[in-house]
């Protein structure tokens, strides 16, 4: 498949609310190619009125989080840049990720969506080895268009 490795880490994991959408052929193509986890460690913190997860990039502090490899084509790639607001909300890095499949150990360069400028808040919030929208923290994901409003990247962007 032409395109890249992508890491995600939150709402587009298998059993998570956007998961049908990384996987609607009709934007294109993507194939799970195993379980991973950041080299670096990293904030991944829920955020706004949506309840988001976000990587903030932030190396050296928070956990080595834990999501999922895949390889996506040149449309999905796009799509996904769309989906994720590129570069207004997040921005798409090169991230190094270590497999948790048969090629465990395997270091792999792979993109992810991060946000960059994070307003000081985010930085104080709990962290997160793993994401799940209905996890103990009790912040479950929200896509309701009726929150519409201020919009979401200025709550947490600086």
């Amino acid at each position: 498949m032409d395109g890249a490795l992508v890491f995600v880490y939150g709402t587009l994991k298998a059993g998570e609310p956007n998961h049908r959408l990384l996987m609607d052929e009709q934007t294109g193509l993507a194939r799970l190619v195993a379980p991973a986890v950041t080299e670096r460690r990293l904030p991944l913190v829920i955020a706004s009125r949506y309840n988001i997860p976000y990587l903030v990039d932030a190396p050296g502090q928070g956990h080595r989080v834990r999501g999922e490899l895949y390889a996506v084509d040149v449309a999905k790639l796009a799509w996904l840049d769309r989906f994720e607001g590129v570069p207004r909300h997040y921005e798409r890095c090169a991230e190094s990720v270590v497999r948790l499949d048969a090629a465990g150990g395997a270091t792999v360069a792979a993109q992810a969506y991060l946000l960059r400028k994070p307003k000081p808040f985010m930085l104080r919030l709990p962290v997160m080895e793993e994401y799940s929208s209905r996890g103990p923290h009790g912040l479950e994901y929200r896509s309701d268009e009726s929150l519409s409003g201020a919009s979401d990247i200025e709550e947490v962007a600086g």
